[in-house]
């Protein structure tokens, strides 16, 4: 599908900013064509970190500015690369941020906070999202138990990697070790979310899939 991807394994957790629906189109169009750049930059910031160790070293060698000129050029294109992932609205990184923000409200407990990250025609699926799922009701179901029988007493994000694979829609991929009033000690899960942009601007997760718990197919109902 040609996407572009990042990885991240801190668990700093970030508001679910909107990506405004009333920007202009000729700014929406420049953002659509950063976010290659955006989604990658440590690729990019790399590439032109390199090439201007080599121009300036030759720039040295040769006693020619020019090469020390154009050596520069590359750390300043560095710079922007950075300015570019930190505030270009990656579909990717604004797929992360909902579900960091979905992450933060089941850790606290704020059952309604938690239901908001979700579409309302939202669907669960175990092991595949090519396998059948199951609805916003039993989403909101499994939600509520997080706030009883299933409170999350300690959780840590292990792994993530977000894609943009549209304009709209973000795809992330995160594990997690987490303990809850139910469990016998630590429980690994992996889980995959797809989340897109709504016609109101904000970011909501359209499809949930819990691909494994602890290294093995999890259940076909849920918890």
């Amino acid at each position: 599908m040609g996407s572009e991807k990042f990885t991240q394994t801190d668990s700093a957790i970030g508001p679910n900013r909107r990506h405004s629906a009333d920007a202009t189109p000729s700014l929406l169009h420049v953002i659509e064509l950063l976010q290659p750049i955006a989604d990658r930059p440590w690729t990019w910031i790399t590439l032109l970190c390199a090439a201007g160790l080599v121009l300036a070293w030759m720039g040295v060698q040769s006693g020619r500015w020019r090469w020390l000129a154009a050596s520069a050029a590359c750390g300043a294109a560095a710079l922007g690369v950075a300015l570019v992932a930190r505030f270009v609205p990656t579909p990717a990184l604004m797929a992360t941020q909902c579900v960091r923000g979905l992450v933060s409200a089941a850790e606290a407990g704020d059952i309604a906070r938690a239901q908001g990250h979700f579409d309302p025609d939202a669907s669960w699926h175990m092991r595949s999202r090519e396998r059948p799922g199951i609805g916003r009701e039993r989403i909101d179901a499994a939600l509520n138990a997080l706030g009883n029988r299933h409170r999350i007493e300690s959780n840590e994000e292990v792994s993530l990697e977000a894609t943009t694979e549209a304009p709209d829609l973000g795809v992330v991929e995160v594990g997690f070790r987490t303990v809850t009033a139910s469990s016998y000690g630590m429980v690994p899960t992996r889980w995959r979310f797809e989340v897109r942009r709504a016609s109101d601007g904000t970011w909501r997760i359209e499809r949930v899939t819990w691909l494994t718990l602890a290294g093995r197919d999890p259940p076909d109902g849920g918890w």
